[in-house]
């Protein structure tokens, strides 16, 4: 075979290699039949000649270009079932978490309403008859931190420091409200009244698990009450849920009426239902807010965790399409009174005084609870007790 037959087979070869003619190997090694027996000696030929000379393509260069896009449009399709697994992973895992929190979060329901199930009825021990009077007092409970332990430089808490801070508190009230005369004691709870489980600290820091705060603050508020029934002739009481009652630790993840705050009116009720001078006044517009009517005016009550006082009183009229007076708030652990379009808002203390976190962020407060006074003339407010506990 001479270089020039050699030159026209190759060319024909790669060719028929690329898919430029149509002709099978068989029909062109029968144009040669002097050189090649069948097809795929033409075709073995073909390939040894290109080897040498160095010019043999890789076999993913002789991949067509439909090949090739098939080829690309199954990878992706591959990325992205392997993206979509991993994303299927990732949620199985949030739920495996979400269910956990869940199972504890009924585990301590359970063992909250199992203890309110049992409870013995306190008696109504006298009945106080109203006095010549149209005074009304405000007593705000709020950010008890029941469970709470710490000890520092500015403050010591613990459950005898709390009971002791408790009694003074009744003590005083029962005292200034005597004082002022008042029919009518108001008791707004605005929620944080035991210290829960939301952080790493807080759980650090707890002296008792949190089906035992929700019952030791149910049964502390339960014998105050009581105990104020004896000396005013009205009591009514009123509750909100704050930030550390709730009943999951993230934030995210929480479901606002799922909060250890809800159980402790449910405790009351069973507590003193024979006490017939006391009143619950169910939260009409939401479990967050308070509203409150003192002698024909209206006081909204907050946590405090959902809301700023620069706006708190524009976000509840607007809200509610209601025109409060003054508005009460907690959360923060400091007493302050501010003042928006004439209308007061007063914050109230924490009855557990400075902890661990107050004191690492440098805010240190008094411990303490707000009494208020009024009556039914056009100044309202007769004066605030600012009732300090350490």
């Amino acid at each position: 075979m001479d270089e020039r037959l050699k030159r026209e087979i190759l060319e024909k070869g790669i060719n028929k290699r690329n898919h430029k003619i149509k002709n099978t190997w068989s029909e062109l090694a029968l144009e040669y039949k002097d050189y090649f027996n069948n097809g795929e000696d033409l075709r073995q030929f073909i390939k040894r000649e290109l080897k040498k000379q160095n010019k043999l393509p890789k076999k993913i260069e002789c991949i067509d270009n439909s090949t090739q896009k098939k080829i690309n449009e199954l990878d992706m399709k591959i990325i992205e079932f392997r993206k979509e697994k991993i994303k299927f992973q990732d949620q199985r895992r949030e739920l495996r978490k979400i269910e956990r929190h869940w199972g504890r979060a009924e585990h301590l329901y359970d063992e909250i309403k199992k203890s309110i199930d049992n409870v013995k009825p306190i008696e109504q021990l006298k009945i106080v008859k109203p006095i010549a009077s149209d005074k009304e007092g405000m007593l705000i409970l709020s950010d008890f931190h029941i469970g709470l332990a710490c000890s520092n430089y500015w403050n010591k808490f613990n459950k005898d420091i709390l009971l002791k801070r408790v009694n003074k508190l009744l003590n005083k009230t029962i005292e200034y409200g005597k004082l002022n005369k008042i029919n009518k004691l108001h008791i707004i709870c605005l929620g944080d009244l035991v210290n829960g489980i939301i952080h790493v600290t807080s759980r650090i820091a707890n002296a008792e698990n949190v089906i035992q705060q929700t019952q030791l603050a149910a049964e502390i508020l339960s014998c105050m009450v009581s105990k104020l029934s004896q000396e005013f002739a009205e009591i009514y009481m009123y509750n909100t849920i704050g930030n550390h009652d709730r009943v999951v630790m993230n934030k995210k993840e929480s479901i606002a009426d799922e909060n250890f705050m809800l159980l402790i009116p449910w405790y009351l009720k069973a507590r003193l239902k024979n006490i017939s001078n006391i009143k619950f006044i169910n939260n009409e517009y939401d479990n967050q807010i308070i509203v409150a009517n003192i002698c024909n005016k209206y006081v909204f009550g907050v946590h405090g965790d959902r809301d700023k006082v620069k706006n708190v009183v524009q976000n509840l009229s607007l809200m509610l399409k209601l025109f409060p007076s003054m508005v009460v708030m907690g959360h923060v652990h400091h007493s302050e009174e501010n003042e928006v379009f004439s209308v007061p808002i007063v914050v109230n203390s924490s009855l557990s005084g400075v902890d661990s976190y107050a004191k690492d962020l440098r805010m240190t407060s008094m411990p303490s609870q707000k009494l208020i006074i009024f009556e039914n003339t056009d100044d309202w407010r007769v004066c605030t007790y600012n009732i300090h506990l350490g």
